[in-house]
């Protein structure tokens, strides 16, 4: 059975086995994630803590564990994140040509 953790309450042992979502590899890995100026930017916690706990696992030499759908559901939020951005640059780019 799977325990849900905080991350700031958490001390890693490195016989833990963490199973890590899709949101979170988000925040991990996709470097514009950072400067998305869309509805769904993030929140200060996702950009620093999600990171930080993740490699601190690594260097604990815990497991990090994800499901097979996790890298197909990433690339979808990626896919979608990026038509957000595209979309905003296309307003700002019209907004400028009507002045």
């Amino acid at each position: 059975m799977a325990n849900l953790i905080k991350l700031r309450d958490h001390t890693i042992h490195h016989t833990d086995k963490i199973f890590v979502d899709t949101n979170v590899w988000f925040w991990f890995t996709y470097a514009a994630s950072n400067e998305i100026e869309t509805e769904n930017q993030p929140l200060r916690y996702q950009t620093l803590n999600y990171p930080e706990f993740l490699e601190k696992v690594l260097d604990t030499g815990a497991s990090l564990f994800h499901s097979p759908l996790t890298l197909a559901e990433l690339s979808n939020v990626i896919d979608r994140t990026e038509k957000e951005i595209h979309n905003v640059c296309l307003l700002y780019t019209s907004d400028a040509a009507d002045e």
